[in-house]
């Protein structure tokens, strides 16, 4: 399978995602690179099986994994 179709799907749901409800995918993508603090108020926004979903979030792992090497 050619990277370039792959590359695309996963560009459009992320950006899907970051249009449709930015809070949450925000919140979501800075819960699972430990950044966002433990508060049981910003953890309502997380979305717990998002990332789970396949192998379509290819830039939200990307970005998850950014972070974690940032703040580590």
């Amino acid at each position: 399978m050619p990277m370039l179709p792959l590359l695309f799907r996963a560009l459009a749901r992320f950006t899907t995602m970051l249009l449709c409800s930015p809070a949450t995918s925000v919140a979501t993508i800075l819960y699972y690179s430990n950044v966002l603090p433990r508060d049981a108020r910003l953890e309502q926004l997380v979305l717990h099986g998002f990332l789970h979903d396949g192998d379509q979030n290819h830039f939200f792992y990307f970005i998850i994994s950014l972070l974690r090497c940032i703040y580590a």
